[in-house]
């Protein structure tokens, strides 16, 4: 990788750095709202062994549990019963 590709590359990682930190920032509002930083995993993977519950309850009352990703494999989790959108 040359020098044009690091610095592509470095910008790319900033700008994804950037939107962790808006998103951590705007999760305060919700109550069970996780962010998970780049860098953690592959997306889908991350869902199906972190993130998933298939199933939460609040005052009685049971949700099903949805994601929305940025991978096109995040609709992968549908196979457990979560509600999963990727946007690619």
């Amino acid at each position: 990788m040359g020098v044009n590709g690091l610095n592509k590359q470095n910008n790319i990682l900033k700008s994804y750095l950037r939107l962790y930190i808006v998103s951590q920032w705007g999760a305060q509002a919700f109550q069970n709202m996780l962010i998970v930083p780049p860098g953690s995993g592959i997306v889908h993977q991350v869902n199906l062994e972190y993130l998933a519950r298939v199933v939460f309850a609040s005052n009685s009352w049971l949700f099903p549990d949805s994601v929305v990703g940025t991978d096109s494999h995040t609709t992968m989790i549908n196979g457990l019963g979560v509600l999963g959108w990727g946007e690619r």
